[in-house]
């Protein structure tokens, strides 16, 4: 396998089976490729079409040929050239977009981006403070081993808790909207626990 370099540059990942290519551009073309890869194993790229051909057709039918070494200013430049030059099936953007490394923030926006994750990280405090509230979540939580059982009222406000946090993020929230309705009029009382 060829050595790729650590330096800044134009890439193409082709699929050898069906030839289809992607173009990217990275300031460190080795560690780019590398967090490409670990991207695919967990599936956690960007680019869903891609990661499907990767696991379709296994990662030895994939190869990374840097294109061009470059400096950092003409990245986008090049990479431009080159989606337009070539058919880059697995593209999503047939616009190159300067990437945003290297770039200081005003300490304006630097507050506005803290403000922003300490308030994230506030909601997802109160979210655990509630949960932790319930004696029955402690419960089923804290002693998995003793043979507790959740009452057909805790499992139907579990699932309505989270029927509740899918639709809010769901392109289906009228058909999720119909299920925690359903789920809703099923449900009497505080939620209970029994041990067997």
């Amino acid at each position: 396998m060829n050595r790729i370099p650590k330096l800044p540059g134009v890439y193409i990942i082709r699929n050898l089976v069906n030839g289809k290519e992607y173009v990217g551009q990275a300031t460190n073309l080795w560690a780019r490729w590398q967090k490409h890869k670990q991207e695919f194993a967990n599936g956690t790229h960007d680019n869903p079409h891609l990661v499907n051909s990767w696991r379709k057709y296994g990662k030895e039918n994939f190869e990374f040929i840097p294109l061009v070494i470059c400096e950092r200013a003409e990245l986008t430049r090049y990479e431009q050239g080159i989606l337009d030059r070539r058919k880059c099936a697995y593209n999503i953007c047939r616009v190159a977009v300067q990437s945003c490394l290297g770039v200081r923030h005003s300490l304006e926006a630097r507050a506005h981006m803290s403000a922003a994750q300490k308030k994230l990280a506030g909601i997802q405090s109160r979210r655990m403070k509630e949960l932790w509230a319930s004696p029955e979540y402690r419960l089923v939580i804290g002693v998995p081993d003793l043979g507790v059982q959740l009452t057909s009222n805790v499992r139907t406000y579990w699932q309505l808790s989270s029927l509740r946090n899918t639709a809010k993020n769901s392109a289906q929230c009228n058909w999720r909207a119909g299920q925690i309705a359903h789920l809703r009029k099923s449900w009497h009382g505080v939620p209970k626990c029994r041990r067997q």
